[in-house]
This record gives C-alpha cells, sequence and structure tokens, in this order.
C-alpha cells in the first residue's frame, strides 16, 4: 500500500479565496480569532495516485468554473457542461468529507448507520480511483 500524503480536506483553492477576500489577507481559527492560519486541514490521507487525481480534476474545476464565475456578491453561477468532469470533482469533495468525518466519528450515528456509510464511502472511492465517471455522475444527481 502507498504511503499516504498530506492532503487537503477542502481544497486550498477555497482557503486561498478566503484569504483573497480578507482584510487581513488570512484565515483565523473560529475557536480563537487571534490565531491566525496560514492554510487548511491538511492531514495523511490520500496515496500518490489520487492526490494527483484529485488535483488534475481541482484544477479543471478551477479553471473552466471557478475562477471564471465569482459575481460581485460571492454568488456561483456557471454552465456544468462547461466542466466534463465536474462530477469527479463534487464526488472528490463529497468523499473527502464523509471518510473525514466517518474516521474522526464526529457523527452521531447507530453502528449499523455508520456501517452503511463506510460501504457508500468504499464505492465513492472505487469510482474516484477507477475515473469511473458513468457512475460519479449517477451519484451526483442524487446528492
Amino acid at each position: 500500500m502507498d504511503s499516504l500524503q498530506h492532503s487537503h480536506i477542502v481544497p486550498k483553492m477555497f482557503y486561498n479565496a478566503i484569504k483573497k477576500n480578507s482584510p487581513t489577507g488570512i484565515m483565523r481559527q473560529s475557536s480563537n480569532p487571534n490565531i491566525a492560519l496560514q492554510d487548511g486541514l491538511k492531514l495523511p490521507f490520500l496515496c500518490d495516485k489520487c492526490e494527483e487525481l484529485f488535483s488534475k480534476y481541482e484544477s479543471c474545476f478551477s479553471k473552466v468554473i471557478y475562477t471564471q464565475t465569482i459575481v460581485n456578491d460571492g454568488e456561483i453561477t456557471f454552465d456544468s457542461k462547461n466542466c466534463k468532469d465536474l462530477s469527479y470533482f463534487l464526488l472528490s469533495i463529497a468523499w473527502r468529507a464523509l471518510q473525514y468525518d466517518i474516521e474522526n466519528d464526529e457523527m452521531t450515528l447507530t453502528e449499523i448507520e455508520k456501517n452503511e456509510l463506510m460501504k457508500i464511502v468504499e464505492q465513492w472511492r472505487l469510482y474516484l480511483y477507477n475515473e469511473d465517471k458513468r457512475s460519479m455522475k449517477k451519484v451526483c444527481k442524487n446528492l
């Protein structure tokens, strides 16, 4: 098994947008606003292949949609047909968030619910790892 790379749970581009729009140019901890943060949560989380895949699809989203469609009031509007890999990007975000929550047990779930979520997360992981875009589109329609 590959060693895990330090990976952002939420893509770095979103943290960069927060810093860019901040009057001070930095982020702050919600639990202690006097402490500045340079970056978002980054943990040993993804193997090299997944890090590379996620980065590829984040770049697509960033170039085609995110950097070109934010209007002045912060609303994001776009035509999803401009980014053929949007479903991959969206599922990667959902997978990271859910996987992180399961691993850190930050949810109030029964053991049965947790096991069912783990099955879903594993299915999503395989879709992402194998770049199964047909299955990803079906999942994203239901998110």
